[in-house]
C-alpha cells in the first residue's frame, strides 16, 4: 500500500503504535486472506446500482492476485500497463497493448534497497508507495514476468514472491544475512536475493552487467547492453501539449517526474509528473477532490487511490460501504491498500439524476462532475474468483459512504486494541492539469 497515511500521523502517534498498525502496510494478504469477509446472505441491506455499466469504462490489463503485502506494486503496475494500453488502443485493437510488467523484478529491488540501507529485525517490510515503486523503475528499469519468472508469465498469483519472502526472513533471521554487515554488502545481499528468487542464468547475466554483482551500478551509470530490462524513458505511454502548443510523447520517466522528498517518494515534482492529492476533511474540499478525480477519469486516466481496507465493511456482492461495517457491529481485519480506479457512478445530477448506466453523451460526463460520488469501482489486485472474497471479477465498488467515513480504525491487531476514528480514503494520484 502505499504508506503516505501512515507517515502522517507520525507527529500524534508513537512510531511503535505505527508499527502494529498493519503490520505489511498492505491489505491482509496470503492463504487466510479474508477470513472476515462477510459470506453470501450475511448482509440484510447491501447497496443497490452495483451492476450499473460504465461511466468511464478505463482500459486495463488482467487482475492479478497478490501473495505478499505488496499492493503498490500491483497499482504501480497496473497504473502503468492501464496508460500504455490507452495510448495503444487502435479501431483494429481496441483493448491496446497488453503488457505484462513484472511485480516480482521491482519487489527484489525494493528488498535490496531496504537490506543495503541497513534494515534492522528478522523480516522484510513489504510496505511502500507509488513513488517508491517509481524510484525503482528509474533507477531499475522494468522487465516482463515472462523475462524475469518465465514460470510465472501467466499466472494470476505469484507463489515466488511469497517463497522467496520466507527464505529472505529466514536469511535475516538465523542465515547469511543475520548481521548488519552482510545486510550492508550488496554481492551477499544479491547473492541471497538470486537464491530466493530461483532466478535462471540469462536473467542473472543480464543483471550482474548492468548493476554489476554487488547492485551499485543503477541505469543512470550503466551502458551494458540489455535485452530483458528496459529503460522508462523507452516506454511511451500518453501524450500532452507543450507550452508551444505541440503534441509531445510521455514516457514513463516523464509522468513518475523526480522524487522531492526521501520520507515521502509520492510527492513529485516535473512538469509532467502526477502527483498526490489529499482526501480533504470538509465537504467543499472534497466535492472539488471528486471533480479533479472524475475529470481525469473522464479523459481515460487510471488515477490510483489510497484507503483503508476494514473486511466488515464488504458485503457478499463486492462492494465496501459503511452500511455493511455497522451491521457487522464491530471493525474486521484492517489495512491499509492501494488501487487503481476503473469507473465510478454518480448521484444528484443537474438535468439527469443518476449516472453511470449505459453510453454517456458529452453533455452527460460534463455534468457528471456536478453530482455527488455514488462508488468508485477499482481494479484490485486481490485475484479474480475468489470463494472467500466477493469482488466483481477482480473489481470493487467503494461506496462513498465507506470513504467518507469515519470508521473505527484499530490501533493493533490486538483482540481489545483501542480504536480510533479515522477516514478511510487518503489520497489519489493525479496527473497534472487535474
Amino acid at each position: 500500500m502505499s504508506l503516505t497515511w501512515m507517515r502522517r500521523q507520525t507527529r500524534v502517534i508513537a512510531l511503535g503504535t505505527l508499527m502494529t498498525l498493519t503490520a505489511s502496510s498492505c491489505a491482509p494478504t496470503g492463504a487466510d486472506e479474508g477470513d472476515n469477509a462477510p459470506q453470501s446472505g450475511e448482509n440484510p441491506e447491501e447497496p443497490v446500482d452495483s451492476t450499473v455499466d460504465a461511466v468511464t469504462d478505463l482500459t486495463h490489463t488482467s487482475v492479478k492476485r497478490q501473495s505478499i503485502g505488496n499492493c503498490w506494486i500491483y497499482a504501480t503496475t497496473g497504473w502503468i500497463e492501464s496508460m500504455r494500453a490507452k495510448y495503444t488502443r487502435t479501431t483494429a485493437n481496441p483493448a491496446g497493448e497488453q503488457l505484462n510488467i513484472s511485480e516480482s523484478w521491482v519487489t527484489y529491488w525494493h528488498w535490496y534497497s531496504q537490506l543495503t540501507a541497513g534494515a534492522t529485525g528478522n523480516e522484510i517490510e513489504t510496505g511502500g508507495f507509488w513513488g517508491e515503486a517509481g524510484n525503482l523503475i528509474i533507477d531499475r528499469g522494468y522487465v516482463s514476468e515472462g523475462d524475469f519468472i518465465p514460470e510465472e508469465a501467466n499466472s494470476e498469483q505469484s507463489a515466488r514472491q511469497s517463497s522467496a519472502l520466507n527464505a529472505i526472513n529466514a536469511s535475516m533471521l538465523n542465515g547469511a544475512l543475520a548481521t548488519a554487515a552482510a545486510r550492508r554488502d550488496g554481492r551477499i545481499v544479491r547473492a541471497e536475493l538470486n537464491r530466493a528468487f530461483g532466478l535462471r542464468t540469462e536473467i542473472l547475466a543480464e543483471m550482474d552487467s548492468l548493476f554489476g554483482a554487488d547492485g551499485v551500478r543503477t541505469l543512470a551509470n550503466t551502458r551494458a547492453t540489455r535485452r530483458f530490462v528496459k529503460r522508462p524513458t523507452e516506454l511511451y505511454v500518453g501524450s500532452a501539449r507543450t507550452s508551444t502548443g505541440s503534441s509531445r510523447r510521455l514516457t514513463l520517466s516523464d509522468v513518475f517526474g523526480r522524487s522531492n522528498t526521501s520520507w515521502n517518494p509520492d510527492l513529485r515534482s516535473g512538469t509532467y509528473a502526477w502527483r498526490s492529492a489529499s482526501y480533504p476533511s470538509d465537504m467543499a474540499g472534497r466535492t472539488r477532490f471528486w471533480q479533479r478525480v472524475m475529470r481525469a477519469m473522464n479523459d481515460g486516466h487510471p488515477v490510483i487511490v489510497s484507503w483503508l481496507v476494514d473486511f466488515n465493511a464488504l458485503d457478499s456482492m463486492g462492494n465496501f460501504s459503511l452500511t455493511q461495517l455497522r451491521s457487522a457491529g464491530t471493525p474486521g481485519r484492517q489495512g491499509g491498500h492501494l488501487t487503481v480506479a476503473e469507473d465510478y457512478t454518480v448521484n444528484n445530477v443537474p438535468g439527469f439524476g443518476s449516472l453511470g448506466i449505459g453510453m454517456l453523451s458529452a453533455e452527460q460526463r460534463a455534468a457528471a462532475l456536478m453530482g455527488t460520488i455514488n462508488f468508485l469501482r477499482i481494479k484490485n489486485s486481490w485475484g479474480t474468483d475468489r470463494p472467500d472474497r466477493a469482488s466483481h471479477n477482480g473489481y470493487y465498488d467503494l461506496y462513498a459512504d465507506y470513504m467518507n467515513g469515519p470508521i473505527d480504525w484499530k490501533t493493533s491487531e490486538a483482540p481489545m486494541s483501542p480504536t480510533r476514528r479515522q477516514t478511510p480514503l487518503d489520497e489519489a494520484i493525479l496527473p497534472p492539469g487535474y
